[in-house]
């Protein structure tokens, strides 16, 4: 059933809305799990896939926003060997159920979707994304960019 979600939302989501400069493209054929979760929040909580990039999260309030939305270290994940994926990222203003905007004066997201994920997929698509920010955003706070799911 999880197979149909992805390639429902690649289908439907493959240009997201509004106009972004950058869009991070989710590679659903890498990471499964973390897609799933994606099209979980995307199509059964209705939140959206522009996200604003916040660049003191490794300060503290990416952990706070993971904490929020129930990805904490003491997460329900931890006893199944798995990680606790969480969208929106922990690493945007808009994570955390956008409890912690951290100064971020634009409207957040107050939604979220979590997800017991595979680690191995988890860490990747967390190294990719840090990869976008520093290539693509050029770890420019409050930057704003889309998502969009691929596959190969």
């Amino acid at each position: 059933m999880m197979f149909s979600l992805v390639s429902a939302t690649v289908l439907i989501l493959s240009t997201p809305t509004g106009v972004h400069a950058q869009i991070f493209a989710l590679a659903c054929d890498l990471y499964s799990d973390i897609c799933d979760n994606y099209s979980n929040g995307v199509l059964c909580h209705g939140i959206g896939t522009t996200l604003h990039y916040d660049s003191t999260s490794s300060r503290g309030d990416g952990d706070k926003r993971r904490a929020a939305i129930g990805c904490g270290s003491e997460n329900h994940c931890s006893r199944t060997g798995t990680q606790c994926d969480e969208y929106p990222y922990a690493s945007t203003y808009d994570g955390g159920l956008g409890c912690y905007p951290g100064g971020f004066g634009g409207a957040l997201i107050q939604s979220g979707a979590t997800r017991c994920a595979n680690g191995t997929q988890n860490r990747l698509h967390g190294q990719a994304l840090a990869q976008f920010y520093r290539n693509q955003l050029h770890n420019q706070d409050g930057h704003a960019f889309g998502l969009s799911p691929r596959s190969a």
